[in-house]
C-alpha cells in the first residue's frame, strides 16, 4: 500500500499568516489565515504601535493549485496610532512583500498577470487565467498595468537613471482597442508607461514631456 504524500502549505506563506483552515472544494480551495503579527507602522509617521482596535476580514486570490481557483480569507488587524501628532487615528496592517495595500490579490499573482497580458493582450491574458483558475477581468489588468507605469514613472522622474526605452503596442481587446507600452529595457524591463492608442503622435508628445530621462 503506497503511502499518501501532505504538501506543508505554510511553507509557502509568511510567518506573520497563520493557516486555520483549509476546504477543498470542488473548482477552488478556500485558505483561512489569522495574523500573527503584534506590531505594525503607522503608514504615516511610521510610529511602530501595539494596540489593537479591531479585526477585519480581508479576501484575496493566490497563484491556483492545480487549475483550482486559491482564495486566501484572512482575519487582519485594524491599529490605533496613538502618535499625539499624528492625524491618523487607526490603519489597518498590510502585507506589503506578499500583498499590497487594497489589493485582491497577492504580488505573484498580480505578477503573473502582468506577465501574460504583455506577451499576449489584456483580453487575452484574462482568458489564460480562467483556465488556469485565477479570476480576473481584461478591465482589471489594464487598471494594474496603468497603475504599475504610474508608480515607475512617478519614480524615473525623480531618479531619471534610464539608459534605454523599450516601446511596443499591444490589445487590449485584440483587434479592436491598443496601448502603447514604455519599458525600461536595460535592467527591470518592467512598465513605467501606459498610452491609450499607438500612434506616434501620442508617443512623441509623451518623449517631449520626459526630455529629463537620460536615455541613449
Amino acid at each position: 500500500m503506497y503511502g499518501t504524500n501532505k504538501i506543508n502549505l505554510s511553507g509557502f506563506y509568511p510567518d506573520s499568516l497563520k493557516i486555520i483552515k483549509v476546504s477543498n472544494e470542488e473548482d477552488k480551495i478556500i485558505i483561512e489565515m489569522k495574523s500573527q503579527k503584534h506590531r505594525h507602522s503607522c503608514r504615516k509617521c511610521e510610529t511602530e504601535m501595539t494596540k489593537y482596535h479591531a479585526t477585519y476580514p480581508r479576501t484575496v486570490q493566490d497563484l491556483p493549485i492545480l487549475g483550482k481557483e486559491v482564495i486566501l480569507k484572512i482575519q487582519s488587524y485594524n491599529y490605533y496610532c496613538d502618535n499625539p501628532e499624528c492625524d491618523v487615528k487607526t490603519f489597518a496592517e498590510d502585507y506589503e512583500s506578499f500583498i499590497g495595500k487594497s489589493k485582491r490579490m497577492t504580488n505573484r499573482c498580480e505578477e503573473l498577470v502582468k506577465t501574460l497580458a504583455l506577451e499576449t493582450s489584456c483580453e487575452g491574458a484574462s482568458a489564460i487565467c480562467k483556465m488556469m483558475g485565477i479570476k480576473v477581468s481584461g478591465d482589471t489588468i489594464i487598471n494594474m498595468l496603468k497603475k504599475e507605469s504610474d508608480r515607475k514613472s512617478a519614480f524615473y522622474k525623480v531618479n531619471p537613471q534610464i539608459t534605454s526605452l523599450g516601446i511596443d503596442d499591444f490589445a487590449y481587446k485584440k483587434g479592436q482597442t491598443y496601448c502603447t507600452i514604455i519599458c525600461e529595457e536595460e535592467k527591470t524591463h518592467r512598465p513605467i508607461e501606459v498610452l491609450d492608442g499607438r500612434d506616434g503622435k501620442t508617443l512623441k508628445e509623451w518623449l517631449t514631456e520626459n526630455k529629463a530621462l537620460r536615455t541613449s
